[in-house]
């Protein structure tokens, strides 16, 4: 029993020994066959028939300023071997092998649009699989860095046509042909994990062409191109950037709805919305090529910024015209002589009081002759009676005439008062008219200052609604214009 066991695992043993010799001699039955500089073909004149198969798995960083869009492809080729082939039975069986690129031939192939070196499969790629009959597939994950001419003209709703060019690197046509893979169906796929940040492919198709390149040597040369439409995920553009600009400059129109008075506030608020504007717009368009064209994004951003600053400019215009309104003082009434300020109508009392106290002088003069007594005489003679006689008869003429001249000065007297007092009525019966019509004329200019004021109020209120309504309706229409037009310039 012991024996029979030992016997089991000694066979065991010889077979996997077996197995695995017949692996490394069928390695180097492969590498010994041909060179791996030859092309694995009987005639000299047969060209080696290399089909490719190419499946998108991922969009990875797209450097719009450099051109270049980063892809994840899963990358096939197929060809026969017509020197490497063998029995499975002398190998244990061995239907497939997998060896190292640098023991066999491989088909040089090269990036065309790629993005800065010349890129070889083979490089990437250390290991070709081979089966019994010499069919040999290459399956490999690259990384692929394509040039790709973008136009921005509809950012951020752009369309981008992107392309995979693989043309073969060292024989022309007569020595290698490339095609495509019909064994997939369809030859170029899209990956069912399929995965990208920004991009989106447009009908989730990828197309594919061959042709023939001719050169000035006369040569020719296999390409084959893989073509597929990308478009820009915009719903990040239109929540941070579109968004912010049109709330922006709304709140610029809006301030046509605060009052006039306070213009200092809504050119603040205007100015806020402009700068605004202008930062979201450099922060999405920072990335963008050095002398591209004018985008959509360009365009909207540029009628923003003009909504905005005519926002701004009717905000001045009206801080303008309040400026000149406030330099605008009513009248003040002034005496030549320095004697009045303030309220005319106080004034005038005050100039009607002045002038009736100021008196009217009358001037009256009497004479008083000089009463003397006549002294006695020790003696009276004749000629002293008639002295006496006359001096009496004298000053009896004079008490008269100076009762006389009293009696006048008092009717004089009186009738100065009575004129005073008639020209004292007189004069504060005129002041009063010309207080009364003054006061008619003031209460008139206040009155029509008023109602200048109040038609500037109006008109004032009248454009700002009819400017604040205009820009409204403009951006509106505006807005809905390059809405409409996105992606189809």
């Amino acid at each position: 029993m012991a024996s029979t066991t030992h016997l089991g695992k000694w066979l065991l043993l010889s077979w996997l020994g077996s197995a695995q010799g017949s692996e490394e001699r069928l390695i180097h039955h492969l590498a010994t066959l041909s060179s791996p500089n030859a092309r694995p073909v009987q005639a000299y004149t047969t060209p080696v028939s290399v089909t490719m198969g190419l499946t998108l798995e991922t969009i990875g960083d797209v450097r719009e300023r450099d051109g270049v869009l980063n892809l994840h492809v899963h990358l096939n080729q197929h060809w026969k071997d017509e020197l490497r082939t063998w029995e499975p039975t002398l190998f244990a069986n061995a239907s497939s092998i997998v060896v190292d690129t640098n023991d066999v031939w491989v088909p040089q192939i090269t990036l065309v649009n790629s993005e800065l070196r010349p890129w070889n499969s083979a490089a990437e790629h250390p290991s070709v699989s081979f089966d019994s009959r010499g069919h040999a597939f290459i399956s490999q994950l690259a990384k692929l860095g394509i040039r790709c001419e973008f136009a921005h003209a509809n950012y951020p709703f752009d369309l981008q046509t992107c392309k995979v060019e693989i043309e073969s690197w060292s024989y022309p046509i007569n020595q290698m042909d490339l095609n495509f893979e019909w064994n997939m169906e369809p030859p170029a796929r899209i990956s069912p994990d399929f995965y990208s940040v920004e991009w989106e492919l447009v009908d989730h198709n990828i197309s594919f062409t061959r042709e023939v390149r001719s050169y000035p040597d006369n040569s020719r040369w296999p390409r084959l191109t893989w073509s597929f439409r990308i478009q820009r995920s915009s719903a990040s553009y239109i929540l941070a950037c579109i968004v912010p600009m049109m709330l922006s400059t709304f709140v610029s129109i809006l301030t046509f709805t605060v009052t006039y008075t306070a213009a200092p506030a809504r050119v603040f608020l205007s100015v806020v919305a402009f700068l605004t504007i202008v930062t979201v717009h450099r922060s999405f368009t920072g990335n963008m090529p050095k002398g591209s064209t004018f985008t959509w994004l360009d365009f909207f951003a540029l009628g923003c910024m003009i909504f905005t600053i005519l926002s701004l400019a009717g905000s001045l215009l009206v801080m303008h015209l309040l400026v000149a309104l406030s330099t605008h003082h009513e009248p003040v009434m002034t005496d030549t002589d320095g004697g009045i300020d303030g309220d005319p109508v106080q004034e005038a009392a005050k100039l009607k009081a002045t002038r009736c106290t100021q008196p009217k002088t009358i001037l009256m003069g009497s004479e008083r002759f000089p009463h003397t007594s006549a002294s006695p005489a020790a003696e009276v003679s004749p000629t002293t009676i008639m002295s006496v006689v006359a001096t009496n008869a004298r000053s009896s003429t004079r008490g008269r005439l100076n009762t006389k001249l009293d009696t006048m000065a008092k009717h004089i007297k009186a009738e100065a008062s009575f004129l005073r007092h008639a020209e004292k009525a007189r004069l504060s019966t005129k002041l009063d008219t010309m207080a009364k019509h003054i006061k008619s004329e003031i209460v008139f200019l206040h009155r029509a200052e008023k109602a200048i004021q109040n038609s500037f109020e109006g008109r004032a209120r009248y454009f700002d609604r009819l400017f604040g309504s205009f820009l409204a309706l403009g951006f509106m229409v505006f807005s809905l214009i390059m809405l409409v037009t996105a992606g189809r310039r």
